[in-house]
């Protein structure tokens, strides 16, 4: 990993995993509380399993609302309300006795606080690393917290459910997170970030003006040795983008007018509807199919273990992986196919035992991989707009994905349609990420082609006109945001 320019980003690490953990655990533990929420307020299987997708996708949803907030008080505060407000929520949900008071309080307002708790350490995160490999690696140790702490959940769940119920479970699961997150989310420190940006960028401007009067240098010799009509041509081209000099900034109606960023989400979006159930349903799928609750046990924990062995893994190897996230984001989807169907097509332990390990490691590198690769396909200098668009995506999937299953399962009595409807989604996910892949790399060898043929006419200074002039007017041609379409 990269060696950070100052040393509070470790720290910033190493709190943001405890804040992600504390926030999100009880979430990924649900699936735990959902046959005891379900048979408390009798209710049924889909809207169960919708109390805990409506929290699932309001935390990645709620990214839009993370940014106003994080623009008017900063990155600390933002994190700081955001794990405050979701103990505050978890604990309030514990004494409502009716479905629809749940849904509001567990569902959105914890939702969209824990998405304030993650949204605002991802950003500072990500401001630390300039680097895609190094932000994968950076968002991955982070994410890492989560893992250990939902393995924690977990077990003390199985402890603490049989004997008081959901609602004395989260009364628990609040105060862990008023104990586990609220603590580490002070030092969650933006102005350290923003000085060492500034630093940064005035290395970099320092560097630009260098390169900029030595471009300048060798045009006046280039003119010195031309004459007439030659000169003149010259002259005018080179002054005629002096005034576009300044970078096109991305703006948000860009971002929703631009059919690559629909694309990516919908892109995005399929995965995550298909990872849904893996979270909210596995539990009632296990009942359903008549397993112990020994085994079920030893399911849960399987699937959380592995979660955190392959979130390490990553963490440790992945400067050994040549590819892209976008690329490791189309080899998990690809593998996942395989896995949904046998996860229902043959429910043996053993293969179940494979198929959770599987599902582990695999939701652990999702939630890892997506923001990075959502970044990598449309701009990597834009990270609020980019993880933004990313987390919308996860939390539309996550806010869908129960309920063909538990609709399917309400119908038939069983979850097989629903893991197959699984494999499809995960398929037309890596489909579309391909397609994707395939027109940024074309696009990006018909620009470079380009450049080469203005360099060569039109010296160095010429280059750099294009790529100030060019960037706005070919946006919707060439697909990509105006700061990065040359990768």
């Amino acid at each position: 990993m990269a060696v950070f320019r100052d040393k509070w980003g470790w720290v910033v690490i190493l709190a943001s995993s405890f804040v992600f953990g504390g926030t999100i655990a009880p979430m990924n533990a649900f699936g735990r509380l959902f046959v005891a929420m379900q048979n408390d307020l009798n209710i049924t299987t889909v809207q169960s399993g919708w109390a805990g997708s409506v929290a699932f996708s309001s935390n990645m949803l709620a990214s839009p609302i993370a940014v106003v907030v994080e623009g008017f008080i900063g990155y600390r505060l933002a994190t700081i309300a955001g794990s405050t407000v979701s103990a505050v929520a978890v604990l309030v949900a514990s004494f409502l006795s009716t479905y629809i008071g749940v849904v509001i309080v567990y569902g959105v307002i914890y939702g969209i606080f824990s998405n304030m708790a993650f949204h605002a350490p991802m950003c500072v995160l990500f401001l630390y690393f300039k680097n895609p490999t190094d932000r994968s690696r950076a968002s991955g140790c982070a994410l890492t917290g989560v893992a250990i702490a939902t393995i924690l959940t977990t077990f003390a769940y199985e402890k603490i459910v049989p004997v008081f119920g959901w609602a004395g479970t989260l009364r628990i699961s609040s105060a862990f997170i008023f104990l586990y997150s609220v603590p580490a989310s002070f030092l969650i420190y933006q102005r350290d970030v923003e000085r060492i940006s500034n630093q940064i960028k005035s290395k970099d401007n320092k560097k630009e003006d260098e390169i900029h009067q030595d471009h300048l240098n060798r045009d006046e010799m280039k003119a010195s040795s031309l004459s007439g009509k030659e000169k003149e041509l010259f002259d005018e081209n080179r002054s005629g983008g002096v005034e576009n000099d300044t970078p096109v900034r991305t703006t948000w109606i860009q971002v929703i007018t631009n059919w690559r960023s629909w694309t990516v989400l919908l892109a995005m979006f399929l995965p995550a509807m298909a990872w849904s159930p893996f979270w909210m349903n596995c539990v009632s799928y296990f009942e359903s199919i008549n397993e112990s609750a020994d085994n079920i046990l030893v399911y849960v924990t399987v699937t959380a273990m592995f979660d955190l062995v392959g979130r390490i893994c990553f963490i440790v190897l992945r400067n050994g992986f040549a590819l892209k996230d976008c690329y490791l984001v189309i080899a998990l989807n690809t593998i996942m196919t395989p896995v949904a169907l046998l996860f229902v097509l043959w429910p043996t332990k053993p293969i179940l035992l494979i198929c959770c390990a599987c599902i582990g490691i695999g939701r652990g590198w999702f939630l890892i991989m997506a923001f990075p690769a959502t970044t990598h396909l449309l701009s990597e200098h834009t990270t609020d707009h980019t993880v933004t668009v990313g987390m919308i995506a996860v939390g539309l999937g996550f806010s869908l994905g129960t309920l063909p299953a538990g609709a399917i399962f309400e119908t038939s009595g069983s979850y097989l349609y629903a893991f197959m409807l699984n494999a499809v989604l995960f398929l037309l996910g890596t489909t579309l990420l391909v397609i994707l892949q395939i027109h940024k790399r074309c696009k990006s060898r018909i620009i470079r082609k380009v450049l080469i043929h203005v360099n060569v006419l039109g010296g160095e200074r010429n280059k750099q006109l294009v790529l100030a002039t060019t960037t706005a007017q070919e946006n919707m041609a060439l697909g990509t945001w105006p700061v990065n379409f040359i990768t």
